[in-house]
């Protein structure tokens, strides 16, 4: 069905230099809509390193701020760079790649993602989840209807940074609340999290490209229980911030459900179980609705599932300019 067409390892690469925070975050003085993040010095705020605080009750997150150039690296915005060559141990992809990390320790209140890198090279966490019959029932489930579904949740993230399941559509694309959560919430015997790199490739025209045809981070770990050669069933969640300086796009192109926040604000909806799908936003266009000013930092909050054999296809084309990877804090609304 896929074929149809619908609508990190803990260990800091050699060639980077970084600041990390860890331990415990602690909560804004002045938190607003945007994570509690909101600059218009120019830079964002990549290099501080501030552990900074959510809005409205939501649990505070960390910025893994970067220490500016160093070697093998271009300087980039907020003390941010630009890394050029696939950094070694990482497996290339048709552009970019990825390198995955250990498991994430779930007793560990902020565990530390010490391969957060900057601007285009990002660490998320990856979830591995067990097909049907003996699984979680939201992957290799039997659908009627594949394609995309729009509005499988809200427009506004959850309080806790992780996406909302509307209720509009459960049987044709989930069954109900408490399992879509469950995607991305580490959950004993449901699912194992790992930290996951991605490698945004530099190309022309101030794009960034991460770019496989062959999606599986996740072969030969986790449950491992591999349907034909690959471990498909799993999400990926990254969370970052960039510096909105007017014109920059972002594009999503694969499958299955993808949704993107920026500034708490769903800017890209393809859920569902799909073939190869496209998504993009110019955040010109869609300023007004995300709520958004040139010259202030974001939030941008990235939700990726995949949940049927037969193909894993994930593309991401953006000319945003990304500051360093954002833990949050894997707790229930």
């Amino acid at each position: 069905m896929k074929s149809l067409q619908a609508l990190p390892s803990r260990a800091v690469p050699a060639c980077l230099a970084l600041a990390f925070v860890l331990g415990a975050a602690a909560c804004s003085d002045e938190p607003d809509e945007t994570h509690g993040v909101n600059s218009d010095d120019g830079g964002g705020i990549g290099g501080t390193g501030l552990p900074i605080g959510g809005t409205g009750g939501t649990p505070p997150i960390i910025v893994q701020g970067g220490t500016g150039a160093t070697a093998g690296g271009n300087a980039g915005s907020g003390g941010a760079m630009i890394v050029t060559t696939l950094p070694p141990d990482f497996t290339p992809s048709n552009n970019g790649g990825y390198k995955l990390g250990e498991p994430v320790d779930p007793s560990m209140p902020n565990p530390p993602m010490n391969a957060g890198g900057c601007n285009n090279l990002l660490t998320g966490i990856v979830r591995d989840f067990r097909g049907l019959p003996d699984g979680h029932p939201n992957f290799q489930m039997d659908i009627d209807q594949y394609g995309v579904y729009p509005g499988m949740v809200t427009d506004l993230l959850g309080s806790n940074q992780k996406p909302v399941f509307s209720g509009t559509v459960t049987t044709e694309v989930a069954t109900n609340a408490t399992d879509f959560d469950q995607w991305y919430l580490t959950t004993d015997g449901v699912n194992q999290p790992y930290f996951l790199t991605v490698f945004l490739e530099p190309g022309a025209n101030g794009i960034f490209t991460f770019h496989s045809d062959s999606f599986f981070p996740l072969d030969g770990a986790g449950w491992n229980d591999t349907n034909g050669e690959h471990n498909f069933f799993f999400t990926f969640e990254l969370h970052t911030t960039f510096q909105y300086r007017g014109g920059e796009t972002f594009t999503f192109i694969g499958d299955d459900d993808v949704w993107v926040f920026i500034n708490q604000r769903l800017a890209v909806d393809i859920g569902g179980v799909h073939g190869q799908t496209t998504a993009s936003v110019n955040l010109d266009n869609e300023a007004s609705r995300l709520g958004i000013t040139a010259g202030q930092t974001y939030a941008l909050d990235m939700f990726h599932a995949e949940r049927h054999t037969s193909e894993s296809n994930f593309r991401i084309d953006t000319s945003l300019s990304f500051n360093c990877s954002v833990f949050v804090p894997d707790v229930p609304r």
